[in-house]
Parts: structure tokens; sequence; C-alpha cells
């Protein structure tokens, strides 16, 4: 994936392309290279055993796309430091693997959607191979640049957002973090890694939605960004409605 000069993701390339990942954690590397996950198009330029070896360096000493961070526990400092340490890396998000964590750490870990992904091990190489495609993409979301664009895109983004087709939402927030704590019969966490990355976009399209436009282009960036956002958030709300119906849970 194409890098900007500080070795951030640039718009307008193919997620399909590699991309710059640090990874604390003794299995982070081997799920990400494993059969099922993301092989070399994860290009891993830092690797620390855990959580003190990556906080004793430099937090803007290596730049990547993406986070991921494997740990036993997580705490309300552990959270502020790895979304600290994120921005100052440059990468848009952070994945974070735990084992055990109190309830406020969780909604805290809610509260931070639009940067945090919080995942409940154990999870598989295709878990970590999903979650990590859609960070990226909305990586990619965030990072578009109006000039990019193709002209009928840029017309069409002149539109007002609130006139515009916005699918609505099928779920409230309240529903999808009740969704990320239930038991479910199949061995992966599927439905809450789904009610995650829901949480995610829901808080995204929202900031795309409210976020002040000082100009004519800003306002034309973020509509057509509140657009593609929303129709994302249907797939994957139609993707956990099917879920849902062969888990047999309810979305109520």
């Amino acid at each position: 994936m194409a890098k900007d000069k500080t070795g951030s993701i640039k718009s307008g390339e193919n997620v399909s392309d590699s991309f710059r990942v640090i990874v604390i954690g003794p299995q982070i590397t081997e799920l990400l290279h494993g059969d099922s996950g993301l092989g070399e198009r994860a290009e891993v330029i830092l690797k620390c055993a855990d959580l003190d070896e990556w906080f004793s360096l430099p937090a803007d000493k290596f730049s990547a796309d993406l986070i991921i961070v494997q740990c036993a526990t997580v705490f309300p400092d552990t959270v502020d430091l790895i979304k600290d340490r994120t921005e100052a890396a440059g990468a848009s998000r952070a994945i974070v693997i735990y084992h055990y964590t109190q309830e406020r750490t969780a909604v805290m870990m809610e509260s931070h959607a639009s940067k945090i992904t919080a995942m409940r091990s154990p999870i598989s190489a295709a878990d970590l191979k999903s979650v990590c495609e859609a960070d990226i993409a909305m990586a990619e979301i965030r990072n578009l640049s109006l000039n990019e664009l193709p002209d009928d895109e840029v017309a069409q983004s002149v539109i007002d957002p609130l006139e515009s087709e916005i699918p609505d939402r099928q779920f409230s927030d309240e529903l999808l973090a009740r969704i990320s704590k239930i038991s479910t019969s199949i061995e992966c966490e599927c439905p809450h890694h789904l009610a995650s990355l829901l949480l995610a976009l829901n808080a995204f399209e929202l900031y795309c939605r409210e976020c002040a436009s000082r100009d004519e282009k800003d306002a034309m960036l973020h509509s057509f960004l509140h657009r593609n956002t929303a129709n994302a958030r249907q797939t994957m709300e139609n993707a956990l409605s099917t879920l849902a119906e062969a888990e047999g849970f309810e979305l109520t």
C-alpha cells in the first residue's frame, strides 16, 4: 500500500496492497502470516514481546498503518497509552486483543471505537484477517482526498448528506454493545467482532456527518465520506442479520 512521507496509508490505493504493522504480543505475527492470515500483505516493521517493551521505545520512532496489541489484561491507563502511541506512530487504528478486563475498561474501549477495535481472546487467523482488512479499509475511506475522486463522485458529493440516500441504521449502539458480549454456539467470536466493527463505523459516520466544514471542498469531501461509510455500515448490518438468523439470537 502506498505511504506518504510519514509512512502512513495514502488514499486511492487498493486494500489488497501491503500495509505496515506494529505488533505487540507473542502470537500476532504467526496469526498474520498463517494459512488463513494476510501473508506478505502485512509488513511487520516492529515486533515487541509485550506492552512493556513497546512502551519503553520512543512513541514516534516507528510509523505504521495499523497497531495490533495482544495482552492478557487491559486497564484504562493501558487504553490511554495505546491510543496515544497509535496516534504518535501515524497509525489510523489499533486492534487490542485481550483475555480479561474490567467493565469500565470495556466501556472505555467502546467509547474509542473510532480509534480502537477491541477483540476478546482467543481469536483465529481468519478473525484477525477480517478485522485488519476492515480497519485498513476504514482508514482508506478516512484518508481520501477530494482531488483523487472521479469527477462523477465529486459531483455527487455536492449533495447535502441529509438529502442524499443514506441508509437508515438498523441497530442502536446499545444493542451492538450487548451483542459484543453475548455467548453463541459457534467457536469463533464473529458476532462480537461484527458488533465492534459496526460501533466503529457508526462513530466514524457520525463524525463525517457532524464535522464542521470550513469551505465547499470540505463539505463535499465529508458528504462523500458520510455516504460511503453509511453504505459500508449497511453491508455489515446485513451480515450481522444473516449471522443472527443462522445462530438464532435476536437483534432486538
